[in-house]
């Protein structure tokens, strides 16, 4: 299997497996853009809107212009970035996004630095739930633990939900029972090793 096929080769532990892959659905990027672009238009309408009245009262602006100026680079700035790079640079970033559950951790990759992986481990008590958007685009959520350096123990305060966002339902379902398969859940399995201090 190839890096570009699998992102995650390089970033397996010894003894460890793939049981589930995926990637977010291009919808995330469709209906995230539309959402970036109104305010890109809002900035459109703004440059305008100030434009117009820095024109109309052309005669009366006299040292008004300096600030008439931030407005206007301001609402124009607002206006291509959101229209133009932000858009580019999310739809480059769903693209690029790897998922994957071992039996161990959960994995996110960007396949263009596939050596930098996040890892989040997985635990048997974990909560595994699937979440609907007003996409029709699903989440995988999961209670994700960071163990305090000086205390060497889970606290309430380092308890975090991650989720595997934007995929189809049957993505969805796969990932959760590959999660459930590394908790050991449906396999008898012992699962993953506690975490240090317990």
């Amino acid at each position: 299997m190839t890096t570009e096929s699998n992102p995650f080769q390089s970033s397996l532990k010894r003894n460890e497996e793939i049981l589930w892959q995926g990637r977010p659905s291009p919808k995330a990027f469709s209906s995230a853009s539309c959402i970036v672009q109104f305010f890109g238009w809002v900035g459109v309408f703004c440059f305008f809107f100030f434009l117009y009245f820095a024109l109309r009262d052309l005669d009366e602006m006299e040292g008004a212009w300096v600030f008439m100026g931030g407005f206007l680079a301001v609402s124009a700035t607002v206006a291509v970035a959101f229209l133009f790079f932000l858009p580019r640079l999310h739809k480059r970033t769903v693209a690029a996004t790897r998922y994957a559950v071992t039996n161990r951790d959960v994995l996110i990759a960007n396949v263009d630095r596939p050596d930098r992986a996040t890892r989040l481990p997985i635990r048997s008590d974990q909560e595994i739930t699937i979440h609907k958007d007003f996409r029709n685009l699903y989440s995988v959520r999961f209670l994700n633990f960071y163990i305090e350096p000086e205390q060497r123990r889970v606290t309430h305060a380092s308890r975090h939900v991650h989720q595997l966002n934007a995929l189809t339902s049957t993505e969805a379902e796969a990932a959760k029972q590959a999660l459930l398969k590394a908790q050991g859940r449906d396999t008898g399995s012992a699962g993953p090793p506690p975490l240090p201090g317990e």
